[in-house]
């Protein structure tokens, strides 16, 4: 909770650009109590939900939820606001890492990045990025696409189908990162040439 705490403070000059700067003290209280309420129901979605998955999940739909409370935000804006959102505090995260852990996990463990990005919302704790990386176990349900995952389900469970496209968006959001961040050569490398 404190993570997400952290977030959306982070991101509140974003968010006011959707609500009234008036209401985001309020609009953070609702999204807050909502991920609390939503985080309760963790038991119930572990048979078709990793952790990562389920804590991206609940935040996103808590985001989502309590900014279709305010009026005249429209479904692109949400979706595009959810999908920045991600993208501006992982690539925080993917800012803790060295050049080098970033390029041999983006080579040989993509599944690595996948849960830095799943967890940049909620959970990520950039004090222990060291130990994450030595703790890390691969899970394979995170090979797959979010397409397959029991995000699906979980977004229809919770009423809101439509961020199923923005699946889609996220799976393409470590390709877009590592675009902008290295260059052709870099992107080339091999575990080879790190040793």
């Amino acid at each position: 909770m404190e993570r997400f705490m952290e977030v959306l403070e982070n991101q509140k000059d974003k968010i006011s650009l959707l609500i009234n700067e008036q209401q985001v003290e309020e609009f953070t209280a609702k999204v807050l109590q909502r991920y609390t309420e939503l985080r309760l129901q963790k038991k119930e979605y572990m048979s078709i939900l990793n952790e990562y998955y389920f804590n991206w999940g609940v935040a996103i739909v808590a985001i989502y939820q309590i900014l279709q409370q305010y009026t005249g935000i429209e479904l692109d804006q949400c979706l595009d606001f959810l999908y920045q959102f991600t993208y501006d505090i992982t690539k925080d995260i993917f800012v803790d890492l060295s050049f080098v852990q970033m390029a041999y996990y983006l080579i040989c463990n993509r599944v690595f990045l996948k849960q830095l990005m799943l967890n940049s919302i909620a959970s990520f704790d950039p004090t222990h990025v060291e130990d994450i990386l030595e703790e890390h176990e691969r899970d394979y349900e995170l090979e797959g696409s979010m397409m397959e995952s029991g995000l699906i389900q979980y977004f229809r469970d919770q009423g809101v189908p439509e961020l199923i496209p923005l699946l889609e968006k996220m799976e393409h959001l470590i390709d877009e990162y590592a675009d902008q961040t290295f260059t052709k050569k870099q992107k080339s490398f091999t575990l080879e040439d790190f040793f």
